[in-house]
Formats: C-alpha cells, structure tokens, sequence
C-alpha cells in the first residue's frame, strides 16, 4: 500500500520514538527512512557528498504540512529546537504549514512554564547535529535559501 504523504514529520532523533504518532488517517513521510543523509563521496562539495539531502527540502514544500513534534518532559522539550535537521526542516516548511505537537508526558504546569521560558532564550544559531560534517551541509542548505 503506498500513498503520497500528507505529513512531514520532524522529530529529534535523540529523543523518544514514542513521541512520534502522526495524525490518525495521514501518511507520514519521515526523512530517515526515505533519504540517505550519508556521504556518497570523499572528495567535493559538502553539497556534493550528501546529494539526497536535497530531497528532504524538496519533500517539506511538496508535502506543505510539517508536523513538528516537541517531547512533553522539560529535559527534551527544547530537543528539536537545539537540533540543525529539525531547525533546517522547519526553515523550509511553507508559511503557515508548521504545526507543533507538543507531548504531555509531564503534567505540571511548572514544567511547560520552563519549557516556554526556555524558548524566550532560545538561540537556534547553536543547533548541533552529531557531527561536524551533518552541521556544514544543514547550513549550506540553509545559507543557499538564505543568501
């Protein structure tokens, strides 16, 4: 069975798979699966040695739908936010088509207050990614948008 996808989903690797639980009814496309994001090459560009990584922008504004999800404990919330996919995903999904799924897995009210103070302080110019070479290619993606 396959269907176009209706849904991107952005979610930070390093947090829980768990989070992860698309619309009822949507198709998800999740870039891990669909696109290789190792290097095909040595020598080149960093555009160059990661060829498909172009896909993953090319699927966010084709979908037009990102569905961004943020685990609910305070320790992960800022997760995808702090991560360069996640950041480079949301960059690029079309105005007015990111929607952020925020997780309950912790109830208080305290912990959502320091999860939306931690936004204010936010400064997504210190994204990581797990290494060096994944964080020069996400921003000479993003820099080629940008100018």
């Amino acid at each position: 069975f396959r269907a176009p996808p209706d849904v991107f989903i952005s979610h930070s690797w390093n947090s829980s798979l768990w989070d992860i639980r698309p619309p009822r009814g949507s198709t998800p496309w999740l870039d891990v699966i669909a696109v290789t994001q190792h290097p095909v090459c040595t020598g080149g560009s960093v555009l160059d040695q990661f060829p498909d990584v172009g896909s993953v922008k090319d699927a966010i504004e084709q979908i037009g739908n990102t569905l961004l999800i943020v685990p609910g404990n305070a320790e992960e919330a800022l997760l995808p936010f702090e991560r360069s996919w996640c950041v480079f995903e949301m960059v690029f999904t079309p105005r007015g088509a990111l929607h952020i799924h925020l997780g309950w897995s912790d109830w208080s009210f305290d912990a959502h207050a320091r999860i939306w103070a931690a936004l204010d302080r936010l400064d997504v110019s210190q994204a990581q990614t797990w290494g060096a070479e994944d964080k020069s290619k996400i921003d000479a993606f993003t820099l080629r948008a940008f100018g």
